[in-house]
């Protein structure tokens, strides 16, 4: 008699538990997800119909079976699986390719530029006003030579 006695709390907990659960499930669901009937109808049910009112909650009321029955667009499972996602990222790795080619055409045109190989040729001048590459500066005088 005292095995059964136990058998018999330890499923009053159980079910207990599974109750309040499951109204707290129902109490704190978004409303406009709630299928065929109020929140409130559903809290009565689930209190008063025991065990029976819990599967008819997570059956019909939070849309267990019903909702995966009615879902018309398929989600999903993974962010890889989504075409729209996938296309963001494509479109997000091809900008940044852009930017860095950018960059790298504009460094290497302010690197010839200081090299001078940019588009204009550097010409030194004597001051006669023919610019040529053979008109460079003499170096000047005044430095001191070793003539030894």
């Amino acid at each position: 008699m005292g095995c059964m006695a136990r058998l018999l709390i330890a499923i009053i907990v159980i079910y207990t538990a599974l109750a309040l659960y499951s109204l707290f499930d129902c109490i704190s669901f978004e409303s406009s997800r709630v299928k065929m009937m109020p929140k409130a109808a559903w809290a009565a049910i689930i209190l008063f119909l025991p065990i029976v009112g819990i599967v008819l909650w997570y059956l019909f009321g939070r849309g267990g079976l019903a909702q995966k029955a009615d879902a018309g667009k398929a989600v999903p499972a993974a962010p890889d699986n989504d075409p729209e996602y996938l296309k963001k990222i494509s479109d997000d790795l091809e900008l940044r390719r852009l930017r860095e080619l950018q960059r790298q055409q504009e460094e290497q045109r302010r690197a010839e530029k200081l090299r001078g190989n940019g588009p204009e040729p550097r010409t030194y001048s004597n001051g006669d006003g023919n610019g040529s590459d053979d008109d460079r500066p003499e170096p000047e005088e005044d430095s001191p030579r070793n003539d030894s």
